[in-house]
């Protein structure tokens, strides 16, 4: 899944650069330098202003509804399910005999160190 924060944050600033575009035209038809198609261009910076807005409004509502929506808590969005707590059992599992044999090994190798040691003491 896509990261759509992302998504909406390059709209607004695809929004802002286009509206920076409008502001470059019609300063343009302001100063005199577009010759004979000051109208044409004049129209199409205003829908240029239109469109950058579109694009911040809409970046901005969805960014806020993604924030929105990837800070609720879970138990906002779905109900919440009954977590299952394990009982408590007096039981004690069953040793089995190889567990036994490998303790007792081990048993003996800690008691073969003391004796090694106790050796190299005297």
């Amino acid at each position: 899944m896509r990261n759509e924060k992302i998504y909406y944050i390059i709209r607004i600033i695809a929004g802002a650069y286009v509206i920076y575009l409008a502001y470059s035209i019609l300063r343009d038809v302001a100063a005199g330098k577009t010759g004979e198609h000051t109208t044409l261009l004049a129209i199409g910076g205003a829908v240029f202003v239109a469109a950058g807005a579109a694009f911040i409004f809409w970046g901005l509502k969805g960014l806020k509804k993604a924030m929105g929506s990837s800070g609720q808590e879970p138990s906002e969005t779905e109900p919440a399910a009954e977590e299952e707590i394990p009982e408590e059992t007096e039981e004690i599992p069953e040793e089995t005999e190889e567990s036994l044999e490998l303790d007792g090994e081990l048993q003996d190798s800690e008691e073969e160190k003391e004796e090694d040691k106790d050796q190299d003491q005297e």
